[in-house]
């Protein structure tokens, strides 16, 4: 997704600086390869990509007495690693030119994966932390920041999810619950319990083929900086 935009951007302007930040060493690795493997999509766009947090990297800009300024920054399912998803929307505000767009991507609070969470707040772990559109919207309000915002439905089949032999069905609800082999770690009656709200109609619409689709509905909010007054 952040190689389109980087395209997308490319087609408009003559050149772009694409500084990617990114704390999974493999995600990174994969990223250099793509854009290796496809040096003529990518040609005009300077790569920078660190292996660091938003966190991480606003402290060392801290240090170093600098503020960086972007004309666009994308947050896209990355403000529920934040340590104040609040402060760091104000701070990645901050650091747009005038005229420049911030975009932010979260689950939706009508999505069957907020209510997950919501739910099951103990299976997360210290790395991650519930947030959905409302919260960005009210730490928009708190800055006073305008936005717009788009909804998108999406769904995810999670039939296998219920068949106790299927590797698939199993590291899905490995993902959902950001827990390391639950089936096979967590008590079997909270299994149980985790399946059932997922297969419920509070998260997830069961076809008459029997397919069941978890709801992973999510939210754009696109704000663009404004001029300061004279």
């Amino acid at each position: 997704m952040d190689s389109k935009l980087a395209t997308i951007l490319k087609s408009q302007f003559q050149a772009v600086q694409n500084t990617v930040l990114e704390p999974a060493e493999s995600q990174l690795q994969m990223y250099r390869e793509l854009v290796a493997q496809n040096r003529d999509q990518f040609a005009g766009i300077d790569f920078d990509l660190r292996q660091e947090t938003i966190d991480g990297y606003r402290k060392k800009q801290k240090e170093a007495g600098t503020q960086p300024k972007y004309h666009f920054i994308s947050a896209i399912h990355s403000l529920y690693y934040v340590e104040d998803h609040t402060d760091s929307i104000g701070y990645l505000y901050d650091c747009l030119e005038e005229g420049g767009i911030l975009l932010i991507i979260v689950i939706s609070d009508v999505s069957g994966f907020w209510r997950l969470l919501d739910h099951f707040p103990y299976l997360q772990d210290n790395v991650m932390c519930c947030v959905c559109t409302q919260h960005i919207r009210d730490g928009c309000s708190a800055y006073g920041i305008t936005f717009e915002s788009t909804h998108q439905a999406s769904r995810l089949d999670i039939t296998n999810c219920f068949n106790p032999k299927s590797e698939e069905g199993k590291l899905i609800v490995d993902f959902l619950s950001h827990t390391v082999d639950l089936r096979g770690t967590a008590p079997p009656e909270l299994h149980q319990e985790f399946l059932d709200f997922i297969g419920g109609k509070e998260c997830s619409e069961k076809q008459e083929d029997g397919t069941i689709l978890f709801n992973i509905d999510w939210d754009a909010l696109i704000a663009q900086k404004q001029a300061k007054k004279a």
